[in-house]
């Protein structure tokens, strides 16, 4: 019998074989018709009553939801179900028998998830939107990891409102019948497509719009981490904001078939200064929030729907738990690897307020990961949600300073946290690595998985520890400051000194040696390869460009590193285009590759300098 992913609840092994035939007749039930639409996606299904082989879909009523059993004996398989997700997710469990084996031991199979919500969060607000063929291709994935629970982040204008169709000019948006096709094809997948549109914070592309201007809690933006921000946050107190915010999402909430709606309100940094200073003096800036989205939660509810909020801000002023509404749900982000769950959602527990974890796939702000991070901040969420009750957890993967990352870089997090979100059992990270080689990649070699997870441990050779990034993004981030590409700024940092940089390219080299030998025989193993190699090269081209500020390029072995980086950029920022449209709408790809095309100028710079 296989390692299921994720685990079952238990196996019972019965005397002889089943052996998987070319075609099964099928007895089914109103209750199974999700699965018997996957059934017939792997196998041919014949209602000729002589066929041998059968399977029958039993109703049991008094299984949990999402419960069931598979029973296999003498060439028939009996699946025991109370509803449509509990029929589908047999079927996926039956999917990994198939894939492993033609044959396996007559056994019952038992099994019913530890969360009831396992959800995953797709940010397509930082410049990069898939295609409708890559999100189709992400929720089969969402599907066969059991996975019930789909958002695509929205804030400014990668969905395009119907109620602001003006406001559109050579953006690339997410539309309402892309969005209905969506939702139609996550249905079938027993997935809720839950909608989730920003509205306090984050509010920059809606607040730089001249007609909008005036909504911004500071108009001219603000100094935070040494540097300027644009204004981001709406003025909760004029009430052309919580009307400006009302305007869009109704346009998503009268279409919607989710139960849900995620109003996000994260990251206010504004809210207490500028125009809400003196009403974060009297009331407080805890209340001060609280009444604002007390607002959005009653226009939430109107439409029939049960919000869910970030609980950042109200982490932040722990009184104003006793005030939240009892169904709205509390979502507790944090993405380290000591992001405290253990207390925040005790905490939560103790004032009976309904909440989920967020982990993060620890993607963004990288170029390759961090897959120390991932893990066990997934693993930590899971943990802390299951021991205090909560409703779920909700795995995000974001795309902030332009989201280069390629989406391959989110498979190990995104296995692993189907793994210790249904169920709870020792080798996650082994059982995780084995599915993405058989049943992702399909991988004779086994050696993509491991490439994936050591790219994700790049980040130990940095010589400080990075929050929510690494030093080697942080590198990119610094070569972009300035109006001028200007590298020679960086020539102190430690990883442009030509000892440790030299470490990481070593790493880079063997890990695309490693790749090579890889041999997928799938359509996702083989786009996963030639992204991350090209992902590889990227990387090391970068790492040399930054060598090259310490370096004196007057010496013949640093010429010959420059003359290498001036060769290879053209042909890594053309195959950026090319991976980017392979899989994502045009709109953000310019601003996305702004940020590797500055480096490229500053290698030109010095080369011009060198003379």
């Amino acid at each position: 019998m296989i390692n299921f992913l994720p685990a079952v609840r238990s196996v019972i092994i019965h005397e002889g074989f089943y052996v998987w035939p070319d075609k099964v007749r099928v007895n089914t039930n109103p209750h199974a018709s999700k699965a018997l639409s996957e059934l017939k996606r792997m196998i041919i299904v014949d209602d000729k009553q002589d066929t041998k082989a059968s399977i029958n879909f039993v109703l049991d009523p008094n299984l949990n939801h999402e419960a069931y059993t598979l029973d296999f004996l003498n060439q028939t398989i009996t699946i025991t179900h109370s509803d449509q997700s509990g029929a589908f997710y047999a079927i996926k469990t039956l999917k990994q028998l198939i894939l492993k084996n033609k044959q396996w031991e007559n056994c019952t199979i038992y099994d019913e998830p530890d969360l009831k919500v396992r959800g995953y969060l797709l940010d397509i607000s930082r410049n990069k939107i898939p295609t409708q063929k890559t999100l189709y291709q992400l929720i089969d994935l969402l599907a066969d990891l059991k996975y019930n629970h789909f958002e695509l982040y929205v804030e400014g204008f990668s969905f395009k409102y119907p109620s602001f169709e003006s406001l559109y000019t050579n953006e690339t948006p997410i539309t309402i019948d892309d969005f209905k096709k969506c939702e139609n094809y996550c249905i079938q997948r027993c997935i809720d497509f839950v909608p989730n549109h920003n509205g306090l914070g984050h509010m920059s592309a809606w607040l730089e719009r001249p007609e909008f201007k005036e909504l911004a809690n500071i108009e001219e933006g603000m100094f935070m981490w040494g540097s300027h921000r644009k204004a981001s946050t709406l003025n909760p107190l004029d009430p052309r904001s919580i009307e400006l915010v009302k305007t869009y999402t109704s346009d998503v909430l009268k279409i919607s078939k989710s139960p849900y709606f995620h109003i996000n309100l994260d990251e206010p940094y504004e809210l207490g200064s500028g125009k809400t200073e003196l009403a974060g003096k009297e009331i407080g800036v805890g209340q001060l929030y609280l009444d604002y989205m007390l607002k959005l939660y009653d226009h939430v509810k109107s439409y029939g729907k049960i919000p869910l909020v970030w609980g950042d801000v109200l982490n932040h002023y722990p009184e104003t738990l006793s005030k939240l509404p009892k169904d709205l749900i509390f979502v507790d982000w944090g993405y380290d690897s000591d992001s405290p769950f253990y207390s925040s959602l005790k905490r939560l527990s103790e004032a009976k307020v309904t909440f989920m974890s967020a982990p993060g796939t620890s993607s963004w702000n990288s170029l390759t990961g961090r897959t120390y991070d991932s893990l066990e901040n997934i693993n930590n969420a899971c943990l802390y949600t299951k021991l205090y009750h909560g409703l779920g957890f909700l795995l995000t993967d974001w795309g902030d300073n332009g989201h280069p990352q390629p989406s391959s870089i989110s498979y190990l997090p995104l296995v692993y946290g189907s793994f210790v979100s249904w169920s709870s059992q020792a080798g996650a990270y082994r059982h995780s690595i084995n599915y993405l080689n058989e049943v992702i990649f399909n991988d004779e070699t086994k050696l993509i998985g491991e490439v994936l997870a050591d790219l994700g441990r790049l980040y130990r050779f940095q010589t400080t520890y990075n929050y929510n990034s690494t030093q080697i993004f942080d590198l990119v981030w610094a070569a972009n400051e300035s109006s001028l590409p200007d590298l020679k700024r960086l020539k102190d940092h430690p990883l442009s000194q030509s000892y440790r940089n030299e470490i990481i390219i070593d790493e880079l080299n063997g890990l695309k040696k490693r790749l090579q030998r890889s041999l997928s025989e799938t359509q996702i193993g083989k786009a996963s390869v030639r992204e991350l190699l090209e992902i590889i090269q990227l990387s090391k081209v970068m790492m040399v460009s930054f060598e090259l500020t310490s370096l004196d390029l007057k010496n013949k072995q640093a010429q010959t590193k420059l003359n290498w980086v001036l060769r290879t950029w053209p042909q890594i920022l053309k195959q950026y285009r090319q991976r980017w449209l392979r899989s994502n709408r045009c709109g953000g790809l310019d601003e996305s590759i702004a940020l590797f095309e500055n480096i490229h100028q500053g290698v030109l710079l010095l080369s011009e300098n060198k003379r």
